[in-house]
């Protein structure tokens, strides 16, 4: 087992090495040759890559106002530009996935019913994921000029429409709800905003019934 002696020396050695380390020597070739090798030798993907960059430009940042006499270099290590990251396409369900997913549920259940309301929901209006959870039911019309309101993305409000079929099955969810406009539309057992990992996995156990019936 290596002594204290050896540990003690070892340290020394590293903060004597960064004392050695000058500002210029991180320079925008440098941290490149970095960034590449994460690439190519430690297997990090792209977006491994750009969270190593997003730490490297904070610091520069904060260097920047520290030291403005490197202006000059740091300016050319915050152009480095992230690593473009191959997007998959995003697939989509034809009609006869959309009406077995749709009957997935046991809408004999509490449970089956919500989460019937809920695919619903999210199928017709695209909702994502955080919107959707957070819906209340004062955040939906079912009367004239049916629609869901919500907060988007940045803050941005946007209102959705419903189609007939849609406002029936929430009509007959918030009937039994119990009509509260402060009530969380889809709720937990315990009446609350279900967490996103629970909607993950109803959305997959449905798939998964669903993709027996349309492939069975």
């Amino acid at each position: 087992m290596p002594s204290a002696y050896c540990f003690a020396s070892r340290r020394r050695d590293c903060t004597s090495r960064h004392r050695q380390l000058k500002a210029e020597d991180l320079n925008a070739p440098f941290l490149g040759a970095f960034l590449q090798d994460l690439e190519n030798h430690r297997t990090n993907g792209a977006r491994s890559r750009n969270l190593r960059l997003t730490a490297i430009r904070s610091f520069f940042r904060y260097a920047a106002l520290e030291a403005p006499q490197h202006a000059a270099f740091i300016q050319r290590v915050l152009a480095i530009p992230n690593k473009k990251q191959a997007r998959p396409l995003v697939d989509f369900l034809t009609q006869p996935e959309i009406k077995a997913m749709l009957a997935a549920p046991d809408r004999k259940t509490w449970l089956g019913r919500r989460d019937h309301a809920l695919l619903v929901t999210a199928m017709q209006t695209g909702l994502r994921l955080c919107e959707l959870t957070s819906l209340r039911q004062s955040d939906i019309l079912l009367t004239n000029g049916a629609h869901v309101h919500c907060h988007g993305k940045g803050r941005k409000q946007r209102c959705t429409p419903w189609a007939k079929p849609t406002v029936k099955v929430l009509a007959g969810w918030i009937e039994e709800q119990g009509k509260d406009g402060s009530k969380i539309l889809f709720p937990s057992k315990r009446g609350e905003p279900p967490s996103s990992d629970s909607v993950q996995y109803l959305a997959k156990k449905y798939a998964a019934v669903a993709r027996k019936k349309c492939c069975g």
